[in-house]
């Protein structure tokens, strides 16, 4: 198996891992969280069963029969999702994420990381600019100039209505990746509203290439079984901030200023501790006018006079935010996740890594968070190496021990990609944690009201 090839798939994972991340809750209209839930985990596994037989028989998935269209396939600029794989060159769009026991059989689905394109057939919009030009010099000889605006609205205008200049029609592609949580019943995507749409797509484009494959193949009753069972309802994505507030696990939207007075006010009162650490780096605008910005880089402490150490405390970013009349609209946080399976795994061979990481159980990794619309949103900043240089250390072993062919070198690599798809898990148990911690009617509001 090509090694650089491995590294370059790897990478690709780990840009969609180190992204923004929103997170939206999976709704089943009339279904609890819990059977919402179970139809994740049978969703998981019919990703898994079709990833093996697209593997096996190096179906291409770029189809018209497995294609979801925006616009009508008979317009010249229409508009489709279709799924891609997931390493260069391979035939899964899957990579999946099962946990096992210590005898290596598998216990549990957790969830499935996807890849899938937006194809967008577009008329080019350099020939439009360039036409516009050459019809503006054109205005300005014959003396009865023109806005170019004007001149590219009319363009467009003569498009529509049959496009006699023959501008071309173009391609873009889009690629989405996103993550399904089957245990907590969220999608994690990018923070655009397009991979929010990508994601609504998805359960479309899966329940097409299902129908597609026990077509082809009608004597696979394990696909059709799974497809009824994790695709019998409509899956509905909302922003978990609001799905929180409507069960009542909320009184509010994610915020970070209110999350800073949360603790700030409860970490002097001595109560529990606050699941991440803040650091002095933070964004903040004026209060009297947004517009007004300011990024501070591990220095809040050297404005606010304290000594500059790597964490700092709610208490202090409070004071600071209100003497300097700001709000924050980003907060850099340090918060630890437990150590995976693979890094433990990763561990066991190498005791000089074992004497670094392994008898720590945790691993710190610094985040920089946001409100999204009012939703969660976190980005993964520092820390990520040795999540990544376990995984890579366990794929180049195995290459070593065991002749991979070019025709076995994707499953191989995605088994072991499936490994980091844990830190999806960690960080979102973590920030929903936090959300849900600072985000609690207060116990006394009534008492104080009857008072």
């Amino acid at each position: 198996m090509n090694r650089d090839l491995a590294k370059l798939n790897q990478k690709n994972i780990l840009n969609t891992i180190k992204a923004k991340q929103v997170a939206y809750f999976l709704n089943m209209s009339g279904k609890s969280k819990e059977e919402t839930s179970s139809s994740l985990r049978n969703l998981v596994d019919l990703c898994e069963a079709i990833s093996k037989v697209l593997i096996k028989d190096r179906l291409d998935l770029n189809i018209d029969e497995t294609r979801v269209y925006l616009r009508s396939p008979e317009l010249p600029d229409t508009e489709y999702y279709a799924f891609t794989s997931q390493v260069l060159g391979g035939y899964s769009p899957f990579v999946i994420f099962n946990e096992y026991d210590d005898k290596g059989k598998k216990v549990r689905s957790r969830g499935v990381l996807i890849n899938l394109n937006c194809h967008n057939f577009v008329y080019c919009t350099k020939a439009i600019d360039k036409l516009s030009r050459e019809m503006l010099s054109e205005s300005i000889r014959d003396g009865v100039p023109a806005s170019l605006k004007e001149i590219k609205k009319s363009i467009k205008n003569e498009i529509k209505a049959g496009n006699r200049y023959n501008i071309p029609i173009v391609e873009k592609i889009s690629t989405y990746s996103f993550y399904i949580n089957a245990e907590d019943s969220l999608a994690l995507c990018k923070s655009s509203k397009s991979d929010s749409h990508a994601v609504r797509a998805f359960f479309s484009l899966l329940k097409k290439l299902s129908n597609y494959l026990f077509a082809q193949n009608d004597s696979s009753t394990q696909l059709l079984t799974l497809a009824e069972s994790a695709l019998q309802e409509p899956y509905f994505p909302e922003p978990f901030c609001t799905y929180a507030i409507n069960e009542g696990l909320a009184c509010n939207s994610y915020n970070i200023n209110n999350m800073v007075e949360y603790y700030a006010e409860n970490q002097t009162e001595g109560a529990e501790a606050c699941a991440v650490l803040p650091t002095h780096s933070a964004k903040a605008h004026s209060n009297d006018d947004s517009t007004q910005r300011v990024t501070f880089k591990n220095s809040i402490g050297i404005f606010s006079g304290n000594v500059v150490e790597e964490t700092a405390s709610f208490d202090e970013l409070s004071h600071f935010c209100q003497s300097m009349n700001m709000k924050y609209s980003a907060l850099t946080v340090i918060g630890e996740i437990p150590v995976s399976k693979q890094m433990q795994e990763y561990f066991k061979e190498r005791p000089e890594a074992q004497e670094e990481w392994g008898a720590r159980g945790f691993i710190p990794l610094t985040f920089e968070t946001t409100s999204k619309d009012g939703n969660i949103c976190f980005q993964i900043k520092e820390g990520i190496n040795p999540i990544a240089l376990s995984c890579r250390g366990l794929l180049d072993d195995y290459t070593k021990d065991n002749a991979v062919s070019p025709e076995n070198a994707e499953p191989v690599m995605l088994n072991h990609f499936s490994g980091m798809l844990s830190l999806f898990h960690d960080c979102s148990e973590l920030f929903i944690k936090l959300y849900i911690d600072c985000s609690q009617p207060s116990e006394t509001f009534g008492d104080s009201e009857a008072a």
